[in-house]
């Protein structure tokens, strides 16, 4: 990781008499050159808060063929604090500076609250970290240059802090962020003449060692309740009844946006609690999911949703998986997955007479999918979701009840350790899902892709594939997450 600090001329603050050792200073003259050699893994701190025109050559250039748009896009990330970025520029001629305002053109074009106001917006008592403002550990100051949005805040942007309005629940104020742009990322701090120099030069390893999270206000059983989650391919939850499984499937869904998502949580609820109407999802203000997966943050207050995730889908096994029958071409690739599990199969498709998805082997066997066993009826059902759509992230609940036989559910696990794109999130009860799981991770040379999060009240603890393996022949996991449990 390479760390360089820019000083120039200031608007509000200035945080150079701060700089760590370890870290290059560099002025006016400099910045080009260091911004020309990329982005990736590298990191620069604006240490003073007006942009010099050496970095960001606009208008002469587009935004986007500047010097420091081009170290973002490939994969740089710039942290900034004080006044708007990019409201002011700093242009060198000769002995002296000029500085130009730039509302009009500013590269971030989202609305700024109190632009006119040199004052405090709001009191830092009055701002709430978000889940990634938890994971970075920050410390909410007063704000007075807020972004505002309503309703929508685009995908590009990670929320760090925020404010609801009082009076509109619809609008939301941002004065901490990060802007995605290409593979990098403009992390905005401290909006104000007050900033945690410390904190600040921190940033960059604190980047670096982002993980991911949940964080739940008044939904289900979680009154205030933070998961940080460490990276990993499949999560496995793991806890005794009512300690909030589904809860957390149903939030990462919930905060989705997903309308069909929405029905599927209806229906499960109506079916388990065995009521004869829908049970409807409607939640007030008080609220709050929010999710941090795949760098992309989404957040649901009551009805309203701000998501950038997309693709979730969440599988319960007293509900059809797949509302729509594959096309032909599904079938097909829905065919080399199941070769994996059985070799006698020939083909799969739609019988036109009885409107039902029919087995044929390669012994001229014909059987309807609902005459297979339940663990191969569920086998072919998740091969549909996983080929219909491709999920980025798909939820499982209690996997258990779909009744995977042994070699069955060991292979399962080996084809989602292969999939490529999608994160696989499943909640448990069963011994042998855990050591089957544990089986394929360690199988496959992927123990550190497995991690199984130990449930208790409102308290958790992780353990990666491997510690499961050296712990299994003396303890059983299930218990140490009931013990969670009793302790609490």
């Amino acid at each position: 990781m390479e760390v360089a600090v820019y000083c120039g001329m200031k608007s509000w603050v200035n945080i150079c008499d701060k700089i760590p050792e370890n870290y290059a200073r560099l002025d006016y003259n400099m910045i080009g050159k260091w911004l020309d050699k990329g982005g990736k893994g590298r990191y620069l701190i604006f240490g003073t808060d007006i942009i010099p025109y050496t970095a960001y050559e606009f208008p002469k250039k587009q935004i986007d063929e500047t010097l420091l748009f081009k170290f973002l896009k490939d994969g740089g990330t710039v942290i900034w604090s004080g006044d708007i970025p990019f409201y002011y520029i700093q242009e060198h001629y000769q002995e002296y500076y000029v500085v130009k305002p730039n509302r009009n053109n500013l590269p971030i074009k989202y609305e700024i609250y109190n632009f006119e106001v040199n004052s405090v917006a709001f009191y830092g008592n009055e701002i709430r970290n978000t889940v990634v403002g938890e994971l970075l550990e920050y410390k909410p100051s007063d704000s007075w240059r807020p972004l505002v949005f309503t309703k929508e805040i685009p995908n590009d942007l990670i929320l760090i802090s925020y404010k609801f309005d009082e009076k509109d629940s619809s609008k939301i104020y941002v004065p901490a962020w990060i802007y995605k742009y290409g593979k990098g990322r403009f992390v905005r701090v401290y909006d104000s003449q007050y900033v945690d120099a410390n904190y600040v030069f921190s940033l960059p390893k604190r980047l670096d060692d982002l993980e991911e999270g949940i964080k739940l206000r008044n939904f289900r059983r979680f009154k205030d309740f933070t998961v940080k989650l460490p990276k990993s391919k499949v999560l496995i939850i793991v806890g005794d009844n009512n300690v909030g499984k589904t809860s957390l499937l149903e939030a990462i869904a919930l905060a989705s946006g997903d309308e069909e998502n929405v029905k599927r949580i209806e229906t499960y609820r109506t079916l388990s609690q065995k009521v004869s109407e829908t049970l409807s999802l409607k939640f007030d203000d008080n609220t709050v999911i929010e999710v941090y997966i795949n760098n992309k943050y989404s957040m649901r207050r009551g009805d309203n949703v701000i998501s950038s995730l997309s693709n979730v889908s969440i599988i319960f096994p007293t509900i059809n998986m797949l509302e729509t029958s594959p096309d032909s071409r599904l079938f097909r690739d829905i065919i080399q997955y199941l070769e994996k599990f059985d070799k006698n199969i020939f083909y799969l498709y739609e019988n036109a007479s009885d409107q039902h998805i029919h087995i044929l082997y390669k012994d001229r066997t014909d059987v309807r999918i609902s005459d297979v066993g339940q663990g191969y009826r569920t086998l072919i059902r998740l091969l549909m979701i996983l080929t219909a759509k491709n999920p980025e992230i798909l939820l499982i609940d209690d996997m258990e009840a779909f009744a995977l036989h042994p070699d069955l559910l060991e292979k399962v696990f080996e084809l989602l350790l292969s999939l490529d794109n999608t994160r696989i999130i499943i909640t448990t009860q069963s011994g042998d899902v855990i050591y089957y799981s544990m089986k394929a991770a360690m199988k496959l040379n992927k123990e550190k892709e497995v991690l199984y999060l130990l449930l208790g009240d409102e308290d958790y603890e992780f353990m990666n594939a491997e510690e499961v393996h050296d712990i299994l022949p003396y303890e059983d996991i299930r218990f140490t997450a009931l013990m969670k449990r009793v302790k609490k």
